[in-house]
């Protein structure tokens, strides 16, 4: 049961039906009235006061990195690719952002993944693949390094 901020009533004209939501004079008036432990409000006044109150919002998730087991590099279609293997930390995570950052010959990659605060999940390792385009355009010719979630696996490639 939620309360509806548009219905007034609790109950049908004749009283011989409960509507489906909890109305205004049930759930607000009882106390927002003449006499009643709250300042007495109007229907307009409780309608804005309810109005968005009991709108379900989106769920909250929980951040965290992926597991790393190994990546290598190799080049595809003229691009540098990292293809990482790795694990979720349980059934319900997913893949959420892939960020990388060049600092000297090192690019480093963050993979992170997000799981819904309000949902049981099973307690399993997930094990994934991910291909991931390296930002090499640009970049002179010599031998790089990938790292993957603080070193959690590393690789090198050339180029040349």
């Amino acid at each position: 049961m939620a309360i509806d901020p548009n219905q007034i009533d609790q109950f049908n004209e004749d009283g011989s039906l409960a509507l489906s939501q909890i109305g205004l004079n049930f759930a607000c008036r009882h106390c927002h009235v003449e006499g009643g432990s709250a300042s007495p409000k109007i229907d307009s006044e409780l309608i804005e006061a309810a109005t968005g109150i009991h709108t379900p919002k989106g769920p909250e998730f929980i951040t965290s990195q992926v597991f790393i087991d190994g990546v290598t590099v190799e080049e595809q279609d003229g691009q540098f690719v990292a293809i990482v293997e790795g694990n979720l930390p349980d059934t319900c995570s997913t893949i959420d952002s892939i960020d990388q950052e060049l600092s000297g010959n090192t690019v480093s990659v963050v993979i992170n993944c997000v799981k819904p605060t309000d949902e049981v999940c099973g307690q399993a390792l997930t094990p994934f693949t991910e291909t991931i385009i390296l930002e090499t355009v640009g970049l002179e010719s010599g031998e790089y390094s990938v790292e993957i979630n603080g070193g959690q696996a590393t690789a090198t490639f050339t180029i040349s």
